[in-house]
């Protein structure tokens, strides 16, 4: 089907990737959503593929943008047995940033290194294409070594092709990259594009010409919803949830099983069909399989390459969490939950989405996911669950004024013990001041730390008096040695302590039992 509108976009990126394969390129494509930016990326990548570049595709999700790493993670899967052939530097400061391996924060400027010489090697073989969609989601982690490979790809038969909502700032912007803007159809392009749908009645054609101004997939997709009647409610919607609402109604007329299928994918964080087909099938009860999700891709709203589904635009996910009720993304959630417990970081995410109201089991393996992305140099995911915290702190507030202490107390707690953990001083006393309010005691810190310790800080504690090294308290408490190592380094402090041996003495129980 032929690209209207986009004859000069089109033939930069034909020339950049048809030039000689002795220096790269990086190009920024941007434009509002529904301009047509995933399909020039999908243009571009049939054109590299027929020049004989291997490529490589990642796109930022908002729900993944505080998790280190995750799109980098998604666009290097096909090189990963390359990466066993880089320099060991290399290879340790990928291991670090992709979770494989337990060493310290790795430095962006490491990984951005160590990503450059992964694809150089890769493209002495065959020149390399990334493509990157909605970059505007990336996590930092990840925009900022893109942006790193963007400034050095010049010498490299490397073509960095990124695109990017209008509207949002990211690490990856036009100060590295080439700087190609989408503009709205003109008239006769428009014109053009909705003549290509011959079932509408021309004033139906009048008014999806005015409604999407220009929007090529507000004009392909609207064109579906207006062929019977014109609604006279859709011009009071802003153009983005027009789009949403063109898309609800497509999913309207699948089967409830595809329906499912395209609810858990919309919810998860990875295009793996296998979790999508696990999943539903323990949301439903029922078959969900290949013949169960065809009906989604004969209309086009996903596509499946490989293992992996895509939706046909990323609009179509914003629609899909538009159309759920609370009930449904929360038995969704806990359906994906279940399906991911050989994944224990993922599967915690989806339990305390799944979760109606906060959960004391869930904040405190939180807090553990939490020490471990910090570890990676996810800071902002640690932000993040600091909110289920915050959450209970609120929760807790309102029990109190309902007169229900005893639940108040359960939340404000489990909030206090939390902060405090992350040394959220003015939210911690806070918390401390609430919980006082119901009856309880909630000391401030002192010489006596032994019951300020946070359950898991008391933990940690117990099994370290008892001898047991760091990754045998890592190994019996699922979490890594390094998150072992916060913890007992809290524990020093507030016990005042400096060597494990203290640790016995300091919180009153038996030491290891002495040789001889």
């Amino acid at each position: 089907m032929e690209l209207i509108g986009r004859d000069d976009q089109l033939e930069l990126l034909r020339r950049l990737l048809a030039e000689p394969r002795s220096h790269g390129a990086a190009v920024l494509v941007r434009g509002a959503p529904g301009i047509g930016k995933t399909t020039l990326l999908t243009r571009a990548a049939a054109l590299a593929e027929e020049l004989g570049y291997q490529v490589l595709r990642t796109s930022g999700v908002e729900a993944e943008s505080d998790i280190p790493y995750a799109g980098l993670q998604l666009m290097l899967r096909p090189l990963a047995t390359g990466a066993a052939d880089l320099a060991a530097s290399d290879r340790q400061a990928l291991d670090a940033a992709l979770g494989h391996a337990e060493s310290g924060v790795p430095d962006v400027f490491l990984v951005g290194l160590a990503v450059l010489n992964l694809l150089a090697d890769a493209a002495a073989a065959a020149p390399v294409l990334v493509l990157v969609d909605d970059a505007q989601w990336l996590d930092d982690a990840t925009a900022s070594v893109l942006a790193f490979v963007a400034r050095r790809v010049g010498t490299e038969p490397v073509v960095v092709v990124g695109a990017a909502r209008d509207g949002y700032r990211s690490r990856l912007n036009s100060d590295e990259l080439t700087s190609v803007t989408l503009s709205p159809l003109t008239d006769a392009q428009a014109t053009q594009l909705a003549d290509q749908a011959p079932e509408l009645r021309p004033t139906a054609q009048r008014r999806l010409l005015a409604e999407a101004a220009g929007n090529p997939l507000a004009l392909t997709e609207l064109s579906r919803t207006l062929g019977a009647s014109v609604d006279p409610h859709l011009s009071q919607l802003p153009l983005t949830e027009r789009l949403e609402r063109a898309f609800t109604d497509r999913l309207e007329s699948l089967p409830e099983i595809t329906r499912s299928l395209l609810r858990i994918a919309a919810l998860n964080d990875s295009p793996s069909l296998p979790e999508i087909y696990r999943a539903t099938r323990q949301l439903t009860g029922m078959a969900a399989g290949t013949a169960e999700l065809d009906p989604a891709v004969r209309s086009r709203l996903v596509q499946v390459v490989g293992a992996e589904l895509r939706f046909g635009h990323p609009l179509m996910r914003s629609a899909i969490h538009q159309t759920m009720p609370a009930d449904m993304r929360h038995a969704a959630h806990a359906a994906l939950a279940a399906a991911l417990h050989e994944q224990p970081d993922r599967q915690l995410r989806h339990r305390a989405a799944a979760a109606d109201d906060p959960d004391e089991s869930v904040a405190v393996a939180l807090e553990d996911v939490a020490h471990r992305a910090a570890h990676r140099g996810g800071i902002a995911a640690a932000v993040t669950t600091l909110e289920q915290a915050r959450a209970r702190l609120l929760f807790g507030e309102w029990l109190r004024r309902c007169k229900r202490r005893s639940d108040a107390r359960t939340q404000l707690r489990a909030a206090y013990e939390s902060f405090d953990a992350f040394g959220a001083l003015p939210y911690a006393e806070r918390a401390r001041l609430e919980l006082l309010a119901t009856g309880a005691t909630a000391r401030r810190r002192s010489a006596e730390t032994r019951f300020d310790l946070t359950p898991r800080e008391r933990q940690v504690a117990s099994m370290a008096a008892a001898g047991m090294t760091n990754t045998e308290i890592a190994t019996r408490l699922f979490v890594t040695a390094s998150t072992v190592e916060f913890h007992l380094s809290r524990v020093f402090r507030k016990l005042g302590i400096t060597s494990r041996k203290r640790i016995p003495r300091a919180i009153g129980e038996q030491g290891p039992p002495t040789e001889g």
